[in-house]
C-alpha cells in the first residue's frame, strides 16, 4: 500500500508542478531554460503531466476497483503538497517528470517491479 500511496502522490506533485509551470509567465525562474528555447516541447510535457492523473485514476479503477476512491484522494493529497514546494524545486520537478511517470506507471502497468 506504501507504493501506491508513493506512487499516486508523486503523480499528484507532478501535474501540480506542471500546471504551475503553465501559469508562469514572465520572470528568470518561471521556466526552466530548455523550456524557454523550445516551447513545442514545454507545452507537450504540460500537457503529458496533466493527463497523467486521468491514466492513473483509470489504471486503479481497471487494476483495484473500488480503490480508486483511494486513488483520488492520493493524488489529491500530492497536488496540495506540491503547493508548498517553491519554485526551483517545481522546476527541477517539472524537468524529471517525464522520467518520473515513465518509472511509475511503467511499473504500475507491470512493465517492470519495484520494491
Amino acid at each position: 500500500m506504501l507504493f501506491y500511496l508513493v506512487c499516486y502522490m508523486s503523480v499528484g506533485i507532478v501535474a501540480n508542478t506542471a500546471y504551475h509551470m503553465h501559469l508562469q509567465t514572465g520572470g528568470p525562474l518561471a521556466l526552466p531554460a530548455w523550456a524557454l528555447t523550445n516551447q513545442v516541447l514545454a507545452q507537450r510535457l504540460i500537457l503529458v503531466c496533466a493527463i497523467a492523473p486521468v491514466l492513473a485514476v483509470l489504471t486503479s479503477l481497471i487494476n483495484s476497483g473500488f480503490w480508486v476512491v483511494a486513488t483520488i484522494v492520493e493524488i489529491f493529497i500530492g497536488y496540495v503538497l506540491g503547493n508548498i514546494l517553491s519554485i526551483d524545486i517545481r522546476a527541477i520537478i517539472f524537468s524529471l517528470s517525464p522520467v518520473v511517470l515513465t518509472v511509475i506507471f511503467g511499473a504500475l502497468w507491470g512493465f517492470w517491479y519495484i520494491f
